[in-house]
């Protein structure tokens, strides 16, 4: 059975285009976090000759308000938020399932209560908890991992108990009960390897959750500390005008739009003014244009 299922899941990975595009985006992303071959540049180092410049060939994305080149702040701030992401993924995951393994397989009271916590913690913005709890810890990536991981179990201890459920009533489990194993080796060794393509597709999405709380965090000033950066941070910086969209109006793609969007802003008014100066000399009302 289990070579049946890898055979399977080895001809679909194979015949999806979709998926090896997936994952070719995902090598490339973990490839310019690691900086392979991109910059060895120090993202620290100011330069205040070329503060905010804009993108050239020494600079590709340009400089921030420090002059600290803006593509080695992203590629480091890949680093750290990838790092967070799979960080927080594991802690939220190993609370999630053991949470969902316990009350799917032993039901009763043991769920309702497990459960009635969950409903608790769900109840609540996870904008609110993370913030509040935040302000508890020190800033830097492990107070990061673990206020994530500690919020960021719940979905995942629900998918976890649903199919718990559906595989303690199976026949193999049954049997396993009828023989004497222990509780433990059941749920360790007959329950959790039947559900663990659940857990598989959970964490993905576990990761990519870890990693916009992450950027929320930080662009709310509750992630790392100054003068480590990440992708919040670095959001925080743009929002805040001392990047971007001044740079990018100073490329040449930048200004060739500009200087489109001026040319047809001053044709509308020449046409205005004409249009009025004839109705002025023919006793005609217009109405604003």
């Amino acid at each position: 059975m289990k070579n049946r299922r890898l055979e399977l899941a080895k001809r679909t990975f194979l015949r999806d285009k979709g998926m090896w595009l997936a994952l070719a985006f995902l090598l490339f992303i973990v490839a310019i976090a690691v900086g392979i071959g991109f910059t060895d540049a120090d993202p620290n180092a100011l330069n205040l000759q070329k503060m905010c410049a804009p993108p050239d060939s020494e600079n590709l994305f340009g400089t921030d308000e420090l002059g600290r080149d803006y593509l080695t702040r992203v590629i480091y701030g890949a680093r750290v938020s990838l790092l967070v992401g799979v960080l927080a993924m594991l802690a939220s995951v190993t609370i999630g399932v053991l949470v969902g393994l316990v009350a799917g397989y032993f039901g009763g009271v043991v769920d309702s209560i497990l459960m009635r916590i969950v409903d608790v913690f769900c109840a609540i913005p996870w904008i609110i908890m993370v913030t509040v709890v935040g302000l508890l810890f020190q800033k830097g990536l492990a107070s990061i991992v673990i206020v994530i991981g500690c919020f960021g179990w719940m979905e995942i201890s629900r998918l976890v108990r649903t199919e718990t459920m559906t595989a303690k009533n199976r026949e193999f489990v049954h049997y396993a009960e009828l023989i004497g194993v222990p509780k433990w080796k059941i749920i360790l060794l007959h329950i959790l390897p039947s559900i663990f393509p659940v857990i598989i597709t959970a964490a993905t999405g576990a990761i990519a959750n870890a990693i916009m709380v992450e950027s929320a965090m930080s662009f709310l000033g509750f992630g790392v500390a100054a003068p480590q950066s990440s992708w919040g941070t670095l959001l925080k910086t743009a929002q805040m005008g001392q990047v971007g969209i001044r740079s990018l109006l100073d490329t040449g793609m930048g200004a060739d739009l500009r200087q489109t969007l001026e040319s047809q802003l001053r044709e509308y008014d020449t046409i205005e003014t004409e249009a009025h100066a004839l109705a002025g000399q023919r006793g005609w009302e217009l109405t604003d244009l």
